[in-house]
């Protein structure tokens, strides 16, 4: 097979001009990446294997032709095949290529997997400084190397999107309720809340428990069967692990890099003693940091550090580590059971509320924990500018109930709101001049942009 028939087989749409995206999950990040369309600046996806950049690709190029883009002047080239990367070698030869397979002017060209590229940042500064009217989208996996390249390349020429695994609303794309509970106002929904639990809440909160168990990597939600689900999780992990971390990062102690996800995902939203993490893991202080810094760099953890303003009486220091995806946490300590099951059923929601802020925050926002010397604690505290929202996680709920440790928190910091979530309450309250809102996890999802 020579460059033109690969490069026919990777874009359909040269031959079909009715090509279709399927299966397909409504993801919220393609909105952010279509404004910046019509902008010079490059956009690039980055994210964890298999979490959708390929498919966010190529549902972009669906849009364009539906808007009647020339299908003659869209690009697609999957670097993960080596003839495709011969026309990187120099920019001559891929203008080359572009001019001879277009008709029209100002193409739009689609780089998918361009951490197989040797030095990807500067091709991509290259072409954009040629000021040639290309419309360029670039696509990878997280790799630590690919990173930087491409951020100290690209500083001032491009737009960053991350591609997370499905948040609860996105994953909910593929049952019959979503529909229904988004065209719903959210004042509506407080009004009648008994009422639309009555019809909603028991399938959601099955749905909820489910995404706890296995995530939302896209590929997990089109199979029910659990054994494929774990099977694939499996491949995606060692996919990870055989790629990313062994090929690209040149990491040899595999198995010391395993333990310590092993003992990050039991000390899930605990908080962390290096020390100790290193010992358990059977590595030194330099290769826990190093490996540390490439499970959040490749999107696998996310670090949460204290929010504190008295360094004398509060945490300033030891941060808490979750896994960006549930799934992929239960896969590494091999535990699936029920959430209702587990002793870890506070950790799992506490993982299911930080992806649900981090889908919603920008960089103006940042997520925290609050923790005293003396042991009192809350969950999550979002910062932005000099306003903090407190948000704790509890499990049943009878009556508005609040921990001492949240009451003290407002009544010293007395943020204008705070949220308390939990199984089955929902109802509002003022504590000390701030607006307390109980929320069910299940119902979190959809009410979180209104009250936060």
């Amino acid at each position: 097979m020579n460059i033109i028939d690969i490069f026919y087989y990777q874009n359909p749409w040269r031959k079909d001009p009715k090509f279709k995206v399927t299966p397909f999950f409504n993801r919220q990040v393609i909105s952010q990446i279509e404004n910046w369309l019509a902008e010079p600046e490059i956009i690039v996806l980055i994210g964890p294997r298999q979490s959708g950049k390929t498919t966010i690709l190529h549902k972009l190029i669906e849009n364009l032709i539906f808007q009647n883009k020339s299908t003659d002047s869209i690009f697609f080239f999957n670097c993960d095949n080596a003839l495709v990367r011969s026309l990187f070698e120099n920019i001559h030869t891929f203008i080359q290529f572009i001019n001879q397979m277009k008709t029209t002017t100002h193409p739009v060209i689609a780089i998918d997997e361009i951490q197989r590229l040797p030095n990807p940042g500067m091709f991509l500064k290259e072409l954009y400084d040629l000021k040639l009217n290309y419309k360029i989208i670039a696509s990878g996996s997280s790799s630590l190397e690919i990173r930087s390249k491409i951020k100290e390349a690209l500083t001032g020429r491009k737009m960053l999107f991350h591609v997370f695994p499905l948040d609860f609303t996105e994953y909910l794309a593929r049952t019959d309720i979503l529909s229904p509970i988004t065209t719903t106002s959210t004042d509506e929904i407080y009004r009648n809340y008994v009422q639309h639990d009555q019809i909603w809440g028991e399938k959601l909160k099955s749905e909820w428990e489910h995404f706890l168990i296995y995530g939302g990597y896209p590929r997990i939600q089109l199979t029910n069967e659990i054994e494929k689900k774990k099977q694939l999780l499996n491949e995606i992990y060692s996919s990870y692990v055989q790629k990313d971390i062994s090929e690209f990062l040149k990491i040899e102690n595999i198995t010391g890099f395993n333990k310590l996800v092993q003992l990050i995902a039991l000390t899930s939203g605990q908080i962390i003693n290096k020390s100790d993490l290193a010992l358990n893991a059977g590595i030194n202080h330099q290769t826990l940091d190093k490996f540390l810094g490439i499970l959040q760099d490749t999107f696998v953890i996310e670090s949460v550090i204290p929010f504190f303003t008295n360094k004398l009486k509060e945490i300033v220091k030891n941060p808490k580590f979750y896994f960006i995806d549930v799934g992929i946490r239960n896969f590494s300590i091999g535990n699936f059971n029920a959430p209702h099951l587990r002793q870890d059923q506070g950790f799992l929601q506490e993982t299911y509320v930080l992806r649900e802020l981090k889908s919603i925050l920008h960089n103006n926002f940042k997520v925290k924990f609050w923790r005293t010397k003396v042991g009192a604690e809350v969950d999550f505290i979002i910062e932005y500018g000099e306003n903090v929202i407190p948000i704790e996680c509890k499990s049943l709920l009878k009556r508005p109930n609040m921990s001492r440790s949240f009451q003290n928190f407002i009544s010293f910091y007395q943020p204008p709101k705070g949220v308390v979530l939990n199984r089955n309450l929902f109802e509002n309250i003022n504590f000390n001049n701030s607006e307390i809102y109980f929320i069910p996890y299940h119902w979190f999802a959809f009410l979180k942009k209104s009250i936060l």
